[in-house]
């Protein structure tokens, strides 16, 4: 998806008659020839009724689509929000790649997550610039609402140690919406 946009916006800027090769169209082109490569790899795996986890392929397909994002939205960041999604991105493949660990070393699960959190945190930071100049309020009661039901069903299946976490993370990722 993200890479659509990117083609989108690069083909109508060839059609106004931009003729440089940059950072975007390199980006464009890693990043959809990566999203097409990891494709065919997972529909080979399903035509093959293969299942379960393939670490390598896994982690280095779904990896440089977002590293690549990130990278070309940190060099042509213009504004702080730029910058924080990028530096959200960024923590957030990070997560992805300590979680693909985690499967066979459980220290990676702790890694991954505050990798996720601290990209929440980058997200949230950027969300929040454009939060108070377009008015949040009308959408901040059935967001807390749909969190309130959400960790009534979710909290009686969470262990003790974990409660804690588990509500500080829907806190956040509430803040994010």
């Amino acid at each position: 998806e993200v890479c659509a946009q990117y083609v989108s916006s690069w083909s109508l800027q060839r059609a106004m008659g931009a003729s440089r090769i940059g950072i975007t169209e390199i980006s464009i082109a890693a990043c959809t020839a990566s999203a097409l490569a990891c494709m065919l790899v997972y529909l080979n795996r399903e035509w093959n009724g293969e299942t379960g986890i393939d670490l390598g392929n896994d982690v280095l397909l779904k990896a440089p689509p977002v590293l690549l994002l990130s990278l070309q939205s940190i060099l042509v960041a213009k504004s702080s929000y730029a910058a924080w999604i990028a530096g959200g991105l960024f923590a957030s493949c990070f997560g992805d790649v300590f979680l693909e660990y985690s499967l066979y070393t459980p220290k990676f699960f702790m890694y991954g997550l505050v990798s996720f959190l601290i990209g929440h945190l980058a997200y949230i930071k950027a969300f929040w610039v454009g939060a108070w100049s377009s008015g949040w309020w009308p959408s901040f009661l059935p967001i807390a609402l749909y969190l309130g039901v959400l960790l009534r069903v979710l909290l009686p299946g969470v262990e003790e140690p974990l409660v804690g976490p588990v509500i500080v993370y829907a806190l956040i990722i509430g803040t994010m919406a």
